[in-house]
């Protein structure tokens, strides 16, 4: 008898878990199903509105989470719609300054898309769809809004950066030429997703592009700094080790003060 209760509870053990994992597969499959819908029309042929820029993109569901899959179609998209967006560098901007002066050429381009994706808002999400293997999302962003937008975060970024600017040229004023510079390189931070943009406003009174401003008196900065040695003349001997004072020098501006 005791045999027999012990086995009875066994299976009733065993039967209880059964119905758990049961209960369990049940929940999956019902947060995993999906309604089946025909394929909507901005998947067979991309929309066409002047009006909008448009990001349609997709994640694979196999291998990820729902909430997974649905975040990477989500940032796929987003991409893709920023994608869509042009990138001009204007002539006065300080990159093309940089490009034409300096000969300093860099893929700027593609940096100002990348960031134009870390500030996309104001996008909405208009439609997703999704079969047994993938995870469609399908958004739009209206080109006014766009720009209403991007005008008013460069309007505050001048600001800011001309703050900056000016703390520099009042310290650069008192010959601080390490915080002035600190500044300097502030100013330049602030405006760093319009450099190729033309960033004009008011500075003491004129109208001037701020960066170009901003980059040019941090060339000017550096090319009138003047590194002198405190030995004029090392002699080195083989098994000789040299004095750490040798290589001592000192940094003094155009008029010789010290920086």
């Amino acid at each position: 008898m005791k045999i027999k209760r012990l086995l009875s509870g066994q299976i009733q053990v065993v039967l209880v878990f059964l119905l758990l994992i049961s209960a369990s597969s049940c929940q999956l499959f019902q947060r995993t199903s999906y309604k089946k819908e025909p394929k909507p029309d901005w998947l067979t042929s991309r929309p066409q509105n002047n009006m909008y820029y448009f990001g349609i993109s997709s994640s694979p569901k196999k291998g990820y989470l729902p909430s997974d899959y649905m975040a990477n179609a989500q940032q796929n998209a987003l991409s893709d719609l920023a994608g869509g967006i042009s990138v001009n560098i204007e002539s006065t901007s300080v990159l093309s300054v940089m490009e034409n002066t300096y000969n300093f050429n860099e893929n700027f381009s593609s940096e100002i898309s990348a960031t134009t994706n870390e500030q996309l808002e104001g996008y909405e999400l208009v439609d997703t769809w999704e079969d047994s293997d993938y995870y469609w999302v399908y958004y739009r962003l209206l080109k006014t809004k766009h720009l209403q937008l991007k005008l008013q975060r460069k309007e505050q970024s001048i600001l800011d950066s001309k703050s900056k600017y000016y703390q520099a040229r009042e310290l650069l004023d008192r010959d601080l030429h390490y915080n002035a510079f600190r500044f300097y390189v502030e100013a330049l931070t602030a405006l760093k997703s319009y450099l190729g943009d033309c960033t004009s406003t008011d500075i003491y009174g004129e109208e001037k592009d701020l960066g170009n401003e901003i980059f040019s008196e941090m060339a000017e900065f550096v090319n009138n700094l003047n590194i002198n040695f405190t030995t004029k003349t090392i002699s080195v001997k083989k098994g000789v080790e040299l004095d750490d004072e040798v290589f001592s020098f000192k940094i003094t501006d155009q008029n010789g003060k010290p920086v």
